[in-house]
């Protein structure tokens, strides 16, 4: 790691702490100090710029050298090699193993996989053998119906929300614990959902945004159960009536009902 670090710095100081930082003891749970001796630590402020750096000249320069006709995309440690063929995709595999190995890295043997993706992948189904979809930063991409400008529809292969990320957007809902709020106003509410709302729309609406219905039809529901605890209505229809008007008056004032996912 240092060795990478002083090609792009000359600042003594720099390299200094750098180095102290990497070589430090970590402090376990009992209180005990246990010396490190690979890595960088886990959480630490300067772990992701170390890292992504390390993995650039392990991984990004060696692409563009050896094999720069091949397209990539990387985020972190997350990487997508786009290949002709499974010979292709089978040797890439076997040279970019080679490749970390020299570095002290290993590939995610339960992660890394060949998926096929060629227009004939989308009229066949996942199989172990041979999947047609992979997830990439909180988005599966898979075979599915779209339809054009001119209203022709066709099998397309598009991202869209992961699995994943809808069961810990759910979990998060599931957490803020909205119907043991009575106390609160309704405004309070949104103030305290707005911001994480937008959030998940922006990033994980950009594509196939109508996948999102799940996720927020779930959180309607939450809204509806906290009325109903509010108001101590005792059946929950009075209760949907109830934020409907809401929806319908203040179209605005949850963040997810201004793009469509009404009550």
């Amino acid at each position: 790691m240092m060795t990478i670090l002083e090609k792009y710095t000359q600042e003594r100081h720099h390299l200094l702490y750098i180095k102290r930082w990497l070589q430090a003891p970590v402090q376990q749970r009992d209180g005990q100090m246990a010396a490190r001796t690979k890595g960088t630590p886990q959480g630490g402020v300067t772990s992701p710029l170390l890292s992504n750096l390390y993995l650039h000249e392990c991984f990004d320069l060696w692409m563009a050298s050896a094999h720069k006709n091949m397209v990539y995309e990387r985020y972190a440690d997350d990487i997508v090699i786009h290949t002709r063929s499974r010979e292709q995709s089978g040797f890439i595999h076997d040279r970019l193993k080679q490749r970390l190995m020299k570095y002290g890295l290993t590939l995610n043997g339960e992660k890394s996989r060949m998926v096929y993706c060629y227009r004939t992948a989308r009229q066949q189904k996942e199989s172990k053998d041979m999947p047609v979809s992979f997830d990439f930063l909180g988005y599966t991409f898979k075979p599915s119906r779209c339809e054009r400008a001119d209203k022709v529809r066709f099998c397309g292969y598009r991202p869209g929300i992961s699995t994943k990320s809808k069961k810990r957007i759910l979990e998060a809902i599931r957490k803020m614990q909205l119907h043991r709020k009575a106390a609160s106003k309704l405004t309070g509410i949104a103030s305290q959902l707005n911001q994480k709302v937008k959030g998940w729309i922006e990033y994980y609406g950009h594509f196939r945004r109508s996948e999102l219905s799940k996720v927020f039809y779930h959180l309607n529901r939450r809204l509806i159960l906290w009325v109903k605890h509010k108001h101590k209505f005792t059946g929950i229809r009075r209760a949907i009536r109830y934020l409907r008007k809401i929806n319908k008056s203040f179209p605005t004032l949850f963040v997810h009902w201004d793009y469509g996912f009404k009550v």
